[in-house]
Parts: structure tokens; sequence; C-alpha cells
């Protein structure tokens, strides 16, 4: 099990906050597991196209990652190609990060 600290643009993570969007579709550069714990922080990227800059706003939440369905060329029943994933999330509540996080410190 893994904590994954995401960047998380502003109307996904509003949808995610509210709880209308409970799937997190993300290149699988991580290797993302069932069990996995997503950190997401609310990230806007810059304005301009000159700038690579972008901010935190401050906000984030954290999800255990339920469900991994991951793209395959060789599995087109998915749709999703492959390197990526769509993931089901649920949110994590305070005392189970606490108790995760702290393991993981150890």
């Amino acid at each position: 099990m893994k904590i994954h600290k995401l960047k998380c643009w502003p109307d996904f993570y509003e949808a995610i906050e509210k709880g209308d969007k409970t799937f997190e579709a993300r290149r699988n550069d991580r290797n993302f597991k069932v069990n996995d714990l997503l950190h997401l922080r609310e990230w806007s990227p810059a304005d301009s196209l000159h700038s690579a800059l972008g901010t935190y706003s401050g906000r984030e939440c954290w999800f255990w990652v339920t469900y991994v369905l991951h793209g395959s060329e060789a599995n087109q029943k998915t749709g999703i190609a492959e390197g990526f994933c769509v993931m089901g999330i649920a949110r994590a509540a305070v005392d189970e990060v606490k108790r995760f996080t702290a393991k993981k410190r150890k």
C-alpha cells in the first residue's frame, strides 16, 4: 500500500469533494493498486501559456483506491489506452489517514 500525492485541477477537485466524481483517471506511471491512498491537492495551472508555474489552493482530501481498471492494447474491452487506468475511489476518514500515515513513518 502506497500514498500517492497528486495534483487535482479545480473542476475535478470540486466534483470529487461534492461526491459527484467517484473515480479518478490517470496515467498509470505509479502502479496504482487497490488499498493505496490518494492525497489529492487542488492545483490551479498557470493562466499563461508562457508560464510553467501553477499554484496549490491549500485544499486537499484523501481517498482510498477501491478498484483499478487497467488500460491495455491486449484488452480492448475497456476502451482505456495502455499505460492509463481508471480507479474507483472512496473518501478516507481522518482517523484512517492518521493511522495509515503513522505506519508509513515507522
